[in-house]
């Protein structure tokens, strides 16, 4: 399969963070379930990862971050798909007939920074905001006033009661 990917020449210093995010993530999800003889997942884990590498390509890359991120993939297939890996390790100059180290994840790059925040007014759910992990209520209050959509529908009530649950949920 050929892909054209939109490569970043101007900037070379720049790193792919969501590529390299995913590949860690890929690493550690697949090192875990080999080690547990889950092949089932691990086959779920190689369809999830083709389907973000095929949206993540239509982006401007940085060549050697993305060579270097998808060596690491190709080296995480070698025990489930050993020809398939060896020949495209080839392609990309790495002789899969030496001893190939097997990827070690960054566990800094394993934390979320980011959660998902729903935002529900009397049990129904009415937006998810994107918010820093770990942000406290008062945080969220203010958040959800600053956004006009959400402020709306709080602007001319009285709030009686606020459910809070830390990293999930507010309900007014």
């Amino acid at each position: 399969i050929m892909i054209k990917i939109k490569s970043n020449k101007n900037n070379e210093t720049q790193k792919n963070e969501s590529l390299e995010r995913y590949t860690n993530q890929f690493i550690e999800k697949v090192t875990n379930n080999l080690e547990k003889f889950r092949y089932n997942v691990i086959v779920a884990n190689l369809h999830e990862m083709y389907n973000f590498l095929s949206k993540e390509i239509e982006k401007p890359l940085n060549i050697n971050s993305l060579k270097k991120d998808y060596s690491n993939i190709l080296k995480i297939m070698m025990p489930i798909i050993p020809h398939f890996a060896s020949e495209c390790l080839s392609e990309i100059s790495i002789d899969p007939l030496k001893e190939i180290d097997w990827p070690i994840s960054n566990k800094s790059l394993l934390e979320k920074n980011t959660i998902n925040m729903v935002i529900q007014i009397n049990g129904k759910k009415k937006d998810i905001m994107v918010l820093k992990n770990d942000i406290s209520e008062k945080e969220v209050v203010e958040s959800i006033q600053n956004n006009d959509k959400l402020n709306n529908f709080l602007s001319e009530k009285k709030i009686i009661k606020k459910i809070f649950v830390p990293n999930r949920l507010i309900n007014f």
